[in-house]
C-alpha cells in the first residue's frame, strides 16, 4: 500500500473522479473484482 508523501497537500474530494486498484500476485490469468462500497475518512496524524 503506498502512504501519502510527507508534504503532499491534502487530497480535494470534489475533484476526485477515478480510483485505481493495483492487482501483484503474479498469477496470470482472468479475475474478477467486485466493489460494493467505498467510504473516504479523514488521515490519522501521526
Amino acid at each position: 500500500m503506498r502512504r501519502k508523501p510527507p508534504l503532499a497537500q491534502a487530497m480535494n474530494p470534489a475533484k476526485l473522479n477515478s480510483v485505481g486498484c493495483l492487482l501483484s500476485d503474479k498469477q496470470a490469468g482472468p479475475f474478477r473484482l467486485e466493489i460494493g462500497w467505498i467510504k473516504s475518512s479523514p488521515a490519522s496524524k501521526p
